[in-house]
């Protein structure tokens, strides 16, 4: 008997009376279908989902690292083709983010030397102990962003000027 599926629509040759789907993969969505909605059905698939990420998921950082490692110049031409379809919104995450790195550790600042809170910089008493500039450590951890202010003191931009032409000339102004 000739009948059509109820999923895709494709005619198909039934044995019963009963056939709704011509194959397989018909039913299987139809009865997605018919449980989309249904809390137990949700948590069971989401369940195996879980299990099936868990149960694979050495073996596809194995085949990824693999991967990386025979493609570099494939990933190096997806990672520039990304950044070039993305700049604006690249652009546009990494000021946000320097914003709020600003927002967090520039604020309630104000200059040591002469009290402005505009334009602040951190200066670093002794160059020899320096490891980062304070604005190159956005993406680093909190503890160390914080044992590198230490070694600093707060000044504007134009004190810090002041401070570096006076030691090129041999005067110190900060101790």
């Amino acid at each position: 008997m000739k009948k059509n599926c109820e999923v895709c629509g494709e005619e198909f040759e039934c044995q019963t009376d009963k056939g709704k789907y011509c194959k397989n993969a018909c039913n299987a969505k139809a009865y997605r279908e018919r449980k989309r909605g249904d809390p137990a059905f949700e948590k069971r698939v989401q369940k195996e989902n879980k299990r099936n990420y868990e149960k694979h998921k050495e073996s596809r950082k194995a085949w990824q690292t693999n991967y990386r490692r025979k493609n570099p110049d494939k990933i190096f031409e997806q990672q520039a083709r990304y950044r070039n379809e993305h700049s604006d919104e690249l652009a546009e995450i990494k000021k946000k983010h320097r914003d709020e790195f600003r927002e967090k550790w520039y604020s309630d600042l104000f200059c040591d030397h002469c009290e402005s809170e505009e334009n602040l910089s951190f200066h670093h008493l002794d160059p020899n102990t320096k490891i980062y500039g304070i604005s190159e450590m956005e993406y680093k951890n909190t503890l160390e962003i914080l044992a590198e202010m230490a070694k600093c003191i707060v000044l504007c931009n134009n004190c810090h000027m002041k401070v570096h032409a006076n030691i090129r000339w041999g005067n110190l102004l900060f101790a």
